[in-house]
């Protein structure tokens, strides 16, 4: 965090920040101060120099000579003075700026001293500090001794008339304007503090960062952004199968689902066959005998039936239709139970790409549909103000999904606990079991992977697992994009 990023909080003004900016300007003065005598005695020949040039007085040989002896007094033992302001300055930079800034090495030789790029960076930082600070930190406390004046005039200009500014006041009203003005513009002073801290603090950073290291933040910036872009890119996709899943296929099969379950109730309603009635029996068996004693060439087998044929004979056979009625309805029901496993398992399957109900009530009621879930007894804590990105919601989610699915196979643990926060700008996911710890994420895929997923967001994960439990899982991810 830096002081520039600190200035987009909303709670900016009760925070330490302005504190921090304020204790950087003021120590600014004592640093530059201690600077200024080595640096005035070097630049004693280039002082002369500039006086005899403001009064247009030129010597010729002897103003080159001043210009010589400046320079080599300025290159040649400059340095020296500059290495310890540039190390002040990189302890000073600590308090508006987060991010380590590496010091030159030490113990190396007078050569390589001379030859080393960052020292005369630091000579450019110095001669920048004692050059352009007082300029600026002139016109700072310019500014605000005068809105001290205007606070404080309605006070003393009883005495007489003061000046506040450009204008002349005598009397308390004509000084109250003034006065209220400036109580006015009282908290915009820490804004200011801060910006000029932090172009302070920007300008030591370039001259005092290695060439190399600026390059390689530069590189390690970009890549940040393109796994952000990359991570952008992942949850859209998985938004746009989840929504293709959900409105087309799923409804399709739900659809199929609920004409199976129809076709089962209707053919569950159709009446069982009953058997032919008695007096059409009798005379088929009274007319045995006379078939008996027809001709022989009347037994002669008949032509074979048509399918037609054989099809009506079918359906006027009360036992054949039972019989198909009961294998119809069978086939139904098998049916109707594959397409409701079917539907399951597409449930399934849609919810391990984005859960609906992440996307409709947010992270504590997904995670608490999880704890429901789970075999293992599991509570869910949640002090979330507000909700965070899509891609911080949907990877905390899955770190919870894959701990408690390790808890619920690994672990023997009784019980599980989910705790989920705001950290300033983080997003931290806490997920604990009393079961027999162990755990390594070096020798476990899933933990492997669940540590990857939470890195491409700009996470981290924590993982504390000693044999004999308890087992901690903490997962940290930006809560904003990342």
């Amino acid at each position: 965090m830096t002081v520039f990023g600190a200035l987009r909080r909303r709670r900016f003004l009760v925070g330490a920040w302005p504190w921090r900016a304020g204790a950087y300007l003021v120590s600014t003065v004592p640093v530059g101060a201690v600077a200024a005598v080595p640096f005035g005695v070097l630049g004693l020949p280039w002082l002369v120099l500039a006086v005899r040039v403001s009064r247009l007085e030129f010597a010729g040989v002897g103003d080159l000579v001043l210009l010589v002896v400046g320079g080599v007094l300025i290159g040649g033992v400059g340095p020296l003075v500059a290495w310890p302001v540039a190390e002040v300055e990189r302890v000073r930079l600590r308090l508006i700026d987060d991010r380590p800034l590496r010091g030159s090495a030490r113990g190396r030789g007078i050569r390589a001293f001379y030859t080393d790029p960052a020292t005369w960076r630091a000579l450019a930082y110095a001669l920048v500090l004692l050059t352009a600070g007082p300029v600026v930190y002139g016109a700072v406390v310019s500014v605000l001794v005068l809105l001290a004046a205007w606070v404080v005039a309605p006070v003393v200009v009883g005495d007489g008339p003061i000046a506040v500014g450009f204008d002349t006041v005598g009397s308390p009203a004509e000084a109250a304007p003034y006065a209220i003005a400036a109580v006015l513009a009282l908290p915009v002073v820490p804004y200011l503090l801060a910006v000029v801290a932090g172009a302070h603090a920007a300008v030591a950073r370039v001259l005092l960062q290695p060439p190399g290291e600026v390059r390689l933040r530069a590189e390690l910036v970009e890549v940040s952004r393109s796994r952000a872009r990359l991570a952008d890119a992942f949850e859209a996709e998985r938004r746009r199968i989840e929504r293709d899943l959900h409105d087309g296929a799923q409804q399709r099969l739900v659809s199929l689902t609920l004409q199976l379950g129809l076709a089962r109730t209707l053919l569950a309603e159709v009446p069982p066959a009953t058997e032919p009635p008695a007096s059409s029996a009798a005379p088929a068996s009274a007319a045995a005998p006379a078939s008996a004693a027809a001709p022989a060439s009347a037994a002669a087998p008949a032509p074979a039936s048509t399918p037609a044929s054989a099809s009506a004979a079918a359906e006027s056979d009360p036992t054949a239709t039972a019989i198909a009625t009961a294998e119809s309805a069978a086939a139904v029901a098998v049916a109707h139970r594959q397409a409701k496993e079917l539907m399951t398992e597409f449930r399934e399957l849609i919810r391990g790409i984005r859960p609906q109900l992440l996307t409709d009530l947010g992270l504590p009621e997904a995670l608490r549909e999880l704890a429901d879930r789970n075999p293992v007894p599991t509570r869910v804590h949640t002090d979330l103000p507000g909700r965070p990105s899509a891609q911080a919601e949907t990877t905390a989610y899955f770190v919870v999904a894959e701990a408690l699915t390790n808890v619920a196979k690994h672990s023997a643990a009784g019980q599980a606990t989910v705790h989920t926060g705001r950290d300033r700008d983080t997003l931290v996911v806490e997920v604990l079991d009393d079961g027999c710890g162990g755990a390594d994420a070096a020798n476990g895929t899933g933990l492997t992977g669940l540590a990857d997923r939470v890195a491409a967001v700009g996470g981290r994960v924590l993982l504390s697992s000693p044999p004999g439990g308890p087992t901690r899982l903490r997962a940290e991810m930006p809560w904003g994009p990342a």
